[in-house]
């Protein structure tokens, strides 16, 4: 680490050797030093790549590259990577995000339940709430591996489910965003709970369950919805096998039915209003223009409209027409063809 000596208020300036690109690609030398500078200033990975725009999954495949770890004049990215996130700055920004959080835990518990999620919905809500590792790659590698769902505050309580993967557009489809949740005295919560003979500190109690088919009804899905009750898929479907569950099964199907009408209206509205995309010029967005899914919408039509564009096999036969009418058009054009005959015999006459 080398150059302009670093203040209590701004960051160290790092030098290092950034992983030659090509142009049109996102990883550019210059984009590179935009996030080393922002790592050292954040201390935190998912907020730096936000801000150049870059995914984390991209960054770290990067910086575990061969061309990532050799430094030909100064650092390699990967050393500039640990320097900038171990600098000073970054340690007083992540204690302070720290003492952020700890102020907001005791209103989120308070306002979400966040008793009621378990230890995993917990831990998710701290990371939301400003936690070190929130987005960095201890994150991407603790636990299963995978990256952290978690619950985030959007009114007095209410929650949603929210992805807190190094890259969300890739794992939450638009169609995964959830929508409202059913109310308490709605006809789709009146089943009758599985009751556990001998239930134990984890198992899933009748307010768990219908706390589950709540969630699953708003969202569509089981993954979702399992994250929301802090429980376990496993043992979710084991419950839905069990004897006596079959009224929580019924539930789960009609939860499943609402989510597929909801994915198939927002098919359609992909389908009229296209999807944005930005025009990149030089690492920059300087625009956007709107594209549409000529497939989504041929598929739409062929199965809402089979009838007319659907393949011919499904489309509507002509109406069966019976014996009479069927022996009526035969004399009628037997009766046009003698009318031409004797038409063509008189001018011959002529």
């Amino acid at each position: 680490m080398s150059g302009i000596p670093p203040t209590p208020s701004a960051p160290p300036e790092i030098r290092f050797t950034p992983v030659p690109r090509a142009r049109r690609r996102k990883l550019t030398p210059r984009r590179q030093r935009q996030f080393i500078a922002a790592l050292a200033r954040t201390g935190l990975v998912s907020e730096a790549a936000e801000e150049v725009g870059i995914s984390v999954a991209a960054l770290e495949k990067l910086r575990y590259s061969e061309a990532g770890q050799r430094a030909v004049r100064g650092l390699s990215f990967r050393a500039a990577w640990d320097a900038a996130r171990g600098c000073e700055a970054a340690r007083k920004a992540r204690a302070e995000r720290r003492r952020e959080g700890r102020g907001r835990d005791g209103l989120w518990t308070a306002g979400l339940g966040l008793a009621g999620l378990g230890l995993a919905g917990r831990d998710a809500a701290r990371r939301m709430a400003g936690d070190e590792r929130a987005g960095s790659e201890d994150d991407m590698r603790a636990g299963s591996g995978g990256p952290v769902h978690g619950a985030s505050h959007v009114g007095p309580g209410a929650f949603r489910l929210s992805c807190g993967s190094a890259n969300p557009s890739q794992r939450t489809s638009r169609a995964a965003f959830t929508g409202p949740e059913p109310s308490p005295d709605d006809p789709l919560l009146g089943f009758r709970p599985f009751l556990h003979p001998c239930p134990r500190r984890n198992s899933i109690t009748p307010d768990r369950q219908r706390a589950f088919i709540a969630a699953l009804a708003a969202s569509g899905s089981v993954r979702q919805a399992a994250r929301a009750i802090g429980a376990s898929m496993e043992a979710l479907y084991n419950l839905r096998a069990r004897g006596g569950a079959e009224e929580f099964a019924a539930a789960w199907e009609k939860a499943i039915d609402l989510g597929i009408a909801r994915l198939e209206d927002t098919a359609l509205a992909r389908a009229i209003e296209g999807e944005l995309r930005p025009i990149v010029a030089r690492g920059e967005i300087i625009g956007e223009y709107r594209v549409h899914n000529e497939a989504l919408v041929m598929f739409l039509l062929r199965h809402r409209r089979a009838a007319r564009y659907g393949p011919p096999a499904e489309r509507a036969a002509p109406p069966e027409r019976s014996e009479r009418e069927i022996i009526d058009s035969i004399n009628a054009k037997l009766d046009r063809a003698r009318d031409q005959m004797r038409l063509r015999e008189a001018r011959r006459v002529d």
